[in-house]
């Protein structure tokens, strides 16, 4: 396993301010509600927007913290061999998928890595690194995670995979890649959306019962 290296500091970290859209949470009939977008919501008193602020993380006070998501589908990327090739395709699954990821940041393997963080205010609601692989000169996107679930599909997402690819750019790299897994349909539908496409797999990349499992490793990329 390949150390990572403490970045250089030659710039003040940057700061982006975002802000979400409204999320209402009200009491009725001593049950908690949420809407979203709803008419009723828009009326609601404690009706209020959250400022977001991505900037990049201080090496030294992140480095080894550790952060927990979890990852749920119905469906996966059915990868068969057939012929003189493979079979790709969607299959829904008879029961729901589930994994939970425990992970830390700016693990040692990565090679002076570059990491950013949502917050709002001082609580970390996601966050994003990578590296240069010199080697080959691509970019790699080693994490990208919006920790609470409550906070996805509100353009976290969005705002941090923006940044990690300029920051992509400006380093020189030819092409952006990441891994994800077979069944993490989410993950692969919001790659695609932002130019991602698949660019390899490995069925056994994490065990030998990977397509029985559905589980099994895609590589994605981007061109710069």
């Amino acid at each position: 396993m390949r150390k990572g290296m403490e970045p250089r500091r030659r710039r003040p970290p940057q700061e982006t301010v975002v802000e979400l859209g409204e999320t209402t949470v009200f009491e009725e009939a001593g049950a908690k509600a949420e809407w979203r977008n709803t008419r009723l919501a828009r009326r609601a008193r404690c009706a209020r927007k959250k400022k977001m602020i991505i900037k990049e993380l201080d090496y030294k006070k992140y480095k080894g913290q550790k952060y927990q998501a979890e990852i749920l589908s119905d469906r996966y990327l059915s990868i068969e061999p057939e012929s003189e090739g493979f079979a790709i395709k969607w299959e829904m699954s008879e029961e729901p998928l589930r994994m939970t990821l425990n992970e830390d940041l700016l693990s040692d393997w990565l090679e002076d890595p570059v990491a950013y963080g949502a917050f709002e205010g001082d609580k970390l609601i996601g966050m994003v690194e990578g590296f240069l692989e010199k080697w080959n000169n691509r970019f790699r996107i080693a994490n990208i995670c919006v920790i609470d679930q409550a906070n996805r599909r509100s353009g976290i997402g969005t705002k941090l995979m923006e940044t990690i690819l300029k920051a992509a750019e400006k380093s020189g790299a030819r092409m952006v890649v990441l891994e994800t897994q077979t069944f993490n349909f989410k993950a692969i539908s919001f790659y695609k959306k932002h130019g991602f496409e698949i660019i390899g797999f490995d069925r056994y990349a994490y065990s030998n019962r990977g397509p029985e499992e559905h589980n099994m490793r895609l590589e994605m990329g981007k061109m710069l």
